[in-house]
């Protein structure tokens, strides 16, 4: 049988292009041609160990992502792999294998075997690799990947809270899931001198990753890495974590509605303190904020843009999703508070009330205007300023000069040439010697200038 020049031509194309697809390659290229990509940036880029820099070129990452996903495979961001999990982005990947300068004759126990990756990236460097799933499905599919690949990686289903202590102790552990606590079984665990990585923080925030070493002695020494975001801890921790802040909910609820009963007077001090506390683990992202919700990122946001759009500020946002100097990307989740909050200034007795949707959230002493000199009556914040310029009778005065009255903040409220700002003298706070505004000390005035935005309402009483 004969055919036709032609139709040979769109045989041989359709062929190729089918066999492209039926391989798994991505319209970029290669899995291997990206993965080499990111291994070679990584090594002009960072000072990850070599040994490092080939585990992860030796494992194909394309095997652990699900086929709907697989494009996104070498993109740098986490990717989902069902039961509400993620494999994570394959720059912290690295990272955090290069943090726990493993040796070929390492014991490592990884929690959270997820879909199987990350311990086959420590397996091209150690084969005593141990990991612990609490998803019977996940954990079932990672040991299948181990196998067809085979790595001899030895794995199991159960809550990794407690570790895995059949084969302890450890060399090094890596936790890959957000824990609001350090496990005390995995630090019972770890040899001495071994290492153990863990994000702790807000499960359902961002988390701080944590370098933990153990002393020969049996102490430890914790150092603070990085922000990150994980998936929560499941099992015992995430049940301990949900009844403690229901009994932390349940204890400002009560404190609240004792404070609703006498909106005129302050808590009583003991309560007012532990309502502070509370509201201070909010503020930090280690408890849930009434109102807050989740944004995912989108492409061409920035946070100015995001703040302006929900009403709320660049600071707060940073500080409850732990962004120091981390830049966002398309696909993050940023958890974010509208501005609910009002300012209530008592004259009398020198003290600012800070109030969210109308209960007590914090309070500030301050130092107000002599001879009645500060405004009484309602008002509202009009401008916010950060370092600013104190324009005296003098001139002009630039910022972080000693001649500077206005120090670090400045919220301007829509009364002429009144606002809130930090008193270059601590020793003013509680007393009356302004010429009409409200002076904090400056951790305070940092702090409500992180809270509260434009339009906020102010009132001033007598």
């Amino acid at each position: 049988m004969k055919f036709s020049k032609k139709f040979l031509v769109t045989i041989f194309v359709y062929g190729v292009i089918f066999s492209l697809v039926g391989c798994g390659y991505a319209s970029s290229g290669t899995y291997l041609e990206q993965r080499k990509m990111r291994v070679e940036h990584y090594r002009r880029t960072t000072n990850f160990k070599e040994d490092v820099l080939r585990a992860i070129l030796e494992v194909p990452r394309e095997f652990f992502v699900p086929k709907n996903e697989r494009r996104f495979t070498y993109e740098e961001y986490p990717l989902p792999i069902g039961y509400g999990q993620t494999i994570t982005d394959m720059w912290f990947v690295t990272y955090m294998t290069n943090l726990l300068r493993l040796k070929p004759t390492d014991s490592v126990l990884e929690i959270g075997s997820g879909s199987g990756y990350q311990a086959s990236v420590l397996y091209q460097i150690t084969k005593k690799v141990y990991s612990i799933e609490i998803i019977p499905q996940l954990a079932k599919q990672a040991s299948h990947r181990w196998r067809e690949l085979g790595y001899h990686i030895q794995g199991k289903t159960g809550d990794g809270y407690y570790g895995w202590a059949k084969y302890a102790p450890y060399d090094k552990i890596i936790v890959t899931c957000a824990a609001d606590h350090v496990p005390v079984y995995l630090l019972r665990q770890l040899k001495p001198g071994g290492i153990l990585l863990i994000p702790v923080g807000n499960p359902f925030a961002r988390q701080t990753l944590l370098l933990i070493r153990k002393k020969s002695d049996g102490g430890i020494k914790t150092q603070r890495l990085r922000s990150c975001k994980f998936v929560p801890f499941t099992g015992k921790m995430l049940e301990k974590y949900k009844y403690q802040r229901k009994q932390e909910k349940a204890t400002r609820e009560k404190m609240l509605k004792s404070w609703e009963k006498h909106p005129t007077n302050p808590p009583l001090p003991e309560a007012e303190q532990k309502l502070m506390k509370i509201h201070e683990e909010m503020l930090s992202g280690r408890l849930p904020f009434p109102g807050s919700f989740q944004y995912k990122v989108k492409s061409g946001d920035f946070l100015y843009k995001i703040a302006n759009k929900f009403h709320t500020t660049v600071d707060l946002i940073v500080k409850m999703n732990k962004l120091e100097n981390i830049p966002i990307k398309p696909g993050d989740k940023l958890t974010l508070v509208p501005d609910k909050f009002s300012i209530e200034v008592d004259l009398s007795k020198n003290l600012l009330y800070l109030y969210y949707e109308g209960k007590f959230f914090k309070v500030y002493p301050i130092a107000t205007g002599t001879d009645d000199k500060t405004p009484v009556g309602e008002f509202k914040i009009t401008d916010r300023l950060k370092n600013p310029v104190w324009y005296s009778n003098k001139g002009p005065i630039p910022p972080n000069s000693p001649e500077n009255l206005l120090g670090s903040r400045w919220l301007g409220i829509n009364a002429k040439g009144i606002g809130i700002h930090e008193a270059i003298n601590p020793g003013e706070i509680g007393k009356y010697v302004t010429a009409g505004c409200i002076r904090m000390l400056k951790k305070d005035v940092d702090e409500l200038y992180m809270l509260v935005v434009r339009g906020t309402p102010v009132k001033i009483k007598k």
